[in-house]
């Protein structure tokens, strides 16, 4: 009550004070989490508008609330996640990589009554916006691979994961990680082995460069310092 007024009080609550009651309400069990943490934005964004610019919501912000979306119970996660994506958008933020690897793991937990093919649908439209602004790492390439898995039809699973593994190649996000959920999708398969020869030498090392192509997405990426996954410390491979 007393943030709504804060200069009546005497009180400078900022966007990491508002921020960190967010995380709070993420690390919680509490099954109003989404709804008390979009109220939490909705305030920041009224005490903002109202000339409290110290009190703007930042990338951080967003990313705790899709966190919240994808440990919810609530159905039609993936639609959440996507929805405060655009929000941030709308108001001048950039996601990050952190913001689309959530986004994904909100669409990979989605509720088994959603419907699968719009849980893909979102998915797949989440990774090409991280993809297409260079936002992509390991942790992007094995989520969406898990939701393919997940809500993908078995007819579409091939070509999917096919796709999926030349672009994970192409960006140099190779890893440990991505490759074992390939494998629990695919399974033992020809197609699996297949792509294990392309990218893992026979002393079963990942080899490091798979694509030239990757340094300038990698530079980018650097260069904004957005804090996204680094490597995998693992670098063998081995079952």
């Amino acid at each position: 009550q007393r943030c709504k007024d804060p200069e009546r009080y005497d009180l400078a609550p900022n966007a990491i004070t508002f921020t960190n009651i967010i995380r709070c309400l993420s690390a919680s069990d509490r099954h109003d989490a989404l709804d008390k943490a979009k109220d939490l934005l909705s305030l920041m964004e009224d005490l903002h508008s109202s000339g409290f610019r110290h009190i703007r919501p930042n990338v951080v912000t967003y990313n705790s609330l899709i966190e919240i979306a994808a440990k919810s119970k609530k159905p039609n996660k993936a639609r959440i996640a996507a929805s405060i994506v655009r929000q941030m958008r709308k108001v001048s933020l950039r996601p990050n990589t952190i913001t689309f690897n959530l986004a994904l793991n909100a669409c990979a937990n989605s509720n088994p009554d959603d419907d699968p093919k719009q849980v893909l649908d979102v998915a797949m439209h989440i990774f090409q916006e991280a993809r297409s602004t260079s936002a992509t790492d390991f942790v992007t390439y094995s989520t969406t691979v898990r939701v393919i898995s997940e809500f993908g039809s078995q007819w579409q699973h091939q070509q999917m994961l096919q796709d999926m593994f030349e672009a994970c190649c192409e960006d140099g996000q190779i890893r440990v990680s991505f490759l074992t959920q390939l494998k629990l999708v695919l399974d033992d398969s020809a197609q699996y082995r297949k792509m294990e020869r392309r990218v893992v030498d026979s002393n079963g090392k990942i080899l490091k460069a798979v694509s030239n192509r990757v340094v300038l997405r990698q530079s980018r990426r650097n260069h904004r310092g957005d804090g996204s996954g680094g490597d995998d410390d693992s670098k063998s491979f081995a079952f």
